[in-house]
Parts: structure tokens; C-alpha cells; sequence
């Protein structure tokens, strides 16, 4: 058995193509805490982003890539969620500095925790998360040059 192709089949260029992945993408998070992954299926994902399953798998080859793709925004938006309160502990004691810390670390597990649930808890682990350890070096970075 071949592992599912997890990357993209091609990256949209034009702001429409962009338009069209944020709905799938919004789509299969509707559909994944709704359902779960093991119920969830790309037909009912196109239908819910009003695409055809033709033009998700255009982008998309398989709900494993779908699952990838949104772990990954959903990582990028926990980031941010560090880099926006860590540029506040300047100037602060490090008793302070660190509890900024752990506020934008629960804040950030906390983003959308449905969704949080399905990717760490339900989805099977088809691939080593690369994009969660780049991740996790960047904040690990963000707290040392905060602390």
C-alpha cells in the first residue's frame, strides 16, 4: 500500500485560484469538526466549498492532502499568535516575560479547539509533520530571543 500524496497538486496563482482554496480549505474545517476524518469525505467537502470534485482534486489529491494543508495553515496561525505576544515582553521582568509566554501559548492552543482536536487527536499520523517541527523551532526561537 503507497502512502496518499499529502503536498498540493499546484499552488494557485491568481487571486481567484487563491479564493478557491480558502473555501475548500474552510470547507474541509466545517467538515472535519463536524464529522470527524474517518467520516468526512472530499464529495461532501466540494459540495460544502460549492466546487466540483473535479476542481478539489485539481488542487487537492486526496483528504490526507486536504488534512495536511489545514494542519499547516492552523499551525502558521498559532505562530502568529506567538509573534504577536511575545514582541510585548519587552521590558518586562522574566517573571512577567514568561507568563506572557504560557498566556500565548494557551491563546494559541486555544485558537480553534474543535479543530485543534481533529488534527492532533483524530487524524491519523500519515507523515512525519515536518511543518509542526518547523513550527515548533520558530517558537522555541521567539521565546529565547524574548527571554
Amino acid at each position: 500500500m503507497t502512502a496518499p500524496r499529502l503536498r498540493p497538486r499546484k499552488h494557485p496563482r491568481q487571486q481567484r485560484s487563491q479564493e478557491t482554496v480558502a473555501v475548500i480549505l474552510e470547507a474541509t474545517r466545517r467538515v472535519l469538526v463536524q464529522r470527524g476524518y474517518a467520516r468526512a469525505s472530499t464529495a461532501e467537502i466540494a459540495r460544502l466549498a460549492g466546487v466540483s470534485i473535479g476542481s478539489l482534486y485539481q488542487y487537492f489529491p486526496s483528504k490526507a492532502a486536504l488534512l495536511a494543508a489545514l494542519s499547516e495553515q492552523h499551525s502558521q496561525a498559532m505562530l502568529q499568535v506567538f509573534e504577536a505576544r511575545l514582541q510585548q515582553v519587552q521590558g518586562l521582568s522574566l517573571r512577567e516575560a514568561i507568563r506572557v509566554a504560557i498566556q500565548a501559548e494557551l491563546e494559541a492552543f486555544q485558537l480553534n479547539l474543535p479543530l485543534h482536536r481533529v488534527l492532533f487527536e483524530e487524524a491519523p499520523r500519515l507523515a512525519p509533520p515536518a511543518h509542526i517541527d518547523r513550527v515548533q523551532d520558530q517558537v522555541v526561537e521567539l521565546v529565547k530571543r524574548a527571554l
